[in-house]
């Protein structure tokens, strides 16, 4: 059952701006996270595209960024290149006093703008 939806939309140049500033990856991201934009040689696209999944998937969880650190939401890759989400900390919790069991995450982008889109699933 679906138990919360969540959509973010995120300008890329916003993001290109706030990387200049090193603390924007090390308070937003984990060390899988980082060593995927390395893989993808730090491509705005993607690091936005990673910003808006977080987004959305509090959103989903029916809270917000001041409830829940970003760095908590960690958004990787299958091997087929398709997201997903892992859940740390308060984010965990927060899902888990909810019942919910999975956290599915679509993320899509163009020169401008970064979209994703989540779903949180009770059983």
């Amino acid at each position: 059952m679906i138990a919360g939806t969540g959509l973010d939309l995120v300008e890329v140049a916003r993001i290109e701006k706030a990387a200049r500033i090193d603390r924007f990856y090390t308070k937003n991201f984990t060390q899988n996270e980082l060593d995927l934009f390395a893989d993808k040689k730090y491509n705005a696209q993607t690091v936005a595209g990673n910003f808006a999944a977080k987004e959305a998937i509090l959103k989903a969880l029916g809270c917000g960024i001041f409830d829940v650190a970003l760095i908590e939401v960690e958004i990787l890759r299958k091997e087929t290149g398709a997201p997903y989400a892992v859940l740390h900390g308060k984010a965990r919790e927060t899902a888990d006093a909810q019942g919910i069991s999975a956290v599915h995450v679509s993320i899509t982008h163009i020169a401008q703008f970064a979209a994703a889109q989540a779903v949180a699933e009770t059983e």
